[in-house]
């Protein structure tokens, strides 16, 4: 047992300490510790909350002069370490490698649709899958499963019922049998109910009984189901949250909708753009610094002529096309003003093609408002209820 606020804040997290629940709030990052606290107080005993969800312990955290005491394990594992017990040294050794954040890993991932059905046999559905991940072989019936090079796996279940169901899906569908029984034991950190591909489904995370954990969607309707399951540690599935958060907002079946694979494709192309154009905007030298001194304006034309050659030779998909059109206005008009630069412009004929440049950068933003955001025409997924 040790002092929870010391291993914690050791293991780069912020810790609070609620009173009136009698909870420890752990954030590993700011502000990531939303909970019930009302909910909580009327439990029993200390609790422990990592980044919104309440770690189970086998041994009951308690107060010691003052302070909190937990396994060392538990609340290290929860904040992504590696614990390992040195029986030499008689030593707890605790390591937390520097890990990829789930935005950085999602603006690193190009995409690929994953779309194969047997029409007699399986549930139609269409699917963003990293180009990375590799398909394995699978005896299963009615599986694939993909691997990435770090180790998580996704198995995605598809199949019709042999008879149609008599009544349509409900809550208790998703649980299964076990659950209806009381057999099911699993501690699920979290369950509620989603909408995917425009069709009610459920989504579980849970820990499994080898350390792993598993992050399961899952719709049904009368006629069948798709199934989705992310497996990995912990750190490993945290580091792909937001590809996961595309893949399952991306899912689309034509039971639901007619335009299924138009919006699959658009998203598939969104993202793969979106992911090119940041890179490759992200090397160059801003307006700021060429004006700052910070950039010499020869080469940054150089540079910016080398972009515009790029985006002109793009061929993208329609869907984007005001993404594609707004950002090629934005490189040429650099190309254009760090030329007037070069040459002596005055400044009214600088300051109208600064006006054009901002004017790009805004309409690009308003595209990708309307495909990034809660607007984007594919997302046909939602959450909405309270964790289980």
């Amino acid at each position: 047992m040790v002092p929870v606020r010391f291993i914690s804040e050791a293991l780069g997290a912020q810790v609070t300490w609620d009173s009136e629940s009698r909870t420890v709030l752990i954030a590993a990052t700011l502000g990531n510790n939303t909970v019930n606290l009302q909910k909580l107080a009327q439990m029993p005993g200390i609790k422990i909350v990592v980044d919104g969800n309440l770690i189970q312990t086998d041994q009951a955290p308690v107060i010691i002069n003052g302070r909190t005491m937990v396994p060392v394990r538990f609340v290290s594992e929860a904040l992504g370490a590696d614990v390992t017990w040195d029986g030499s040294t008689r030593s707890v050794i605790i390591n937390k490698e520097s890990s990829t954040n789930s935005l950085d890993q999602l603006l690193q991932t190009t995409f690929k649709i994953e779309s194969y059905y047997v029409e007699e046999y399986e549930w139609p559905h269409y699917l963003l899958v990293p180009e990375t991940w590799k398909l394995t072989e699978d005896e299963e019936l009615f599986v694939e499963r993909y691997i990435s090079d770090d180790g998580l796996t996704l198995r995605i279940e598809a199949a019709l019922y042999a008879m149609p169901l008599v009544r349509p899906p409900s809550r208790y569908s998703y649980y299964g049998a076990d659950w209806l029984t009381g057999e099911d034991k699993t501690d699920y950190e979290q369950n509620h109910p989603v909408i995917m591909g425009g069709m009610p489904g459920y989504h579980f995370r849970y820990r499994l009984d080898d350390g792993r954990y598993r992050e399961k969607y899952i719709i049904r309707d009368r006629n069948g189901y798709c199934e989705l399951d992310f497996d990995a540690e912990k750190k490993i599935l945290d580091k792909y949250n937001d590809v996961i958060a595309v893949m399952v907002s991306s899912f689309q079946t034509p039971l639901a909708d007619d335009d299924a694979f138009d919006k699959v494709v658009t998203a598939m192309e969104y993202q793969n753009f979106n992911l090119k154009i940041n890179s490759k905007m992200g090397e160059l030298p801003t307006l700021s610094q060429v004006e700052g001194g910070q950039a010499d304006a020869e080469t940054a034309y150089r540079q910016w002529t080398e972009m515009a050659a790029w985006i002109a030779a793009q061929d993208v998909d329609r869907s984007i096309e005001g993404l594609y059109k707004a950002e090629k206005s934005r490189t040429d008009n650099m190309v254009k003003y760090l030329n007037q630069l070069q040459g002596g412009a005055g400044e009214q004929e600088l300051a109208e093609t600064r006006e054009n440049i901002a004017a790009a950068a805004m309409e690009g933003v308003n595209e990708r408002l309307k495909l990034h955001s809660l607007k984007k025409p594919w997302q046909n997924t939602q959450k909405y209820g309270e964790k289980g």
